[in-house]
């Protein structure tokens, strides 16, 4: 095999750590989604009470399941806390002020 016939591979796309270039702005709306907000704002039409209504007519069933998929949207989902297990404290080893704020929380 000659040199020539010898290449890196290239990843395609931007090399890792170049900065951005063209597109949006960080915080710059959508252009659709901000025509569209306009169009239904001149016409009077309020989104959320819209949904109010919509809402209203549901059955309960059907009510829970609207709730249920838009908390996914106001609050985070909360992942599972491991507890740490923590080693016994042994008040014969314990320091001074450690052994004295034991005795006061077992009352002894």
């Amino acid at each position: 095999m000659t040199d020539s016939k010898v290449e890196k591979t290239r990843k395609p796309g931007r090399q890792k750590g170049c900065s951005k270039t063209g597109g949006r702005k960080k915080g710059t709306p959508n252009k659709n989604s901000l025509k569209i907000r306009e169009a239904l704002d001149a016409h009077g039409f309020n989104v959320m009470q819209e949904f109010i209504e919509a809402y209203q007519m549901l059955e309960p069933r059907e009510r829970l399941q609207e709730v249920k998929f838009i908390m996914k949207f106001m609050y985070p989902q909360l992942s599972e806390v491991a507890e740490v297990p923590q080693a016994p404290v042994n008040p014969n080893k314990a320091g001074e002020s450690t052994a004295k704020l034991l005795s006061m929380v077992s009352g002894k």
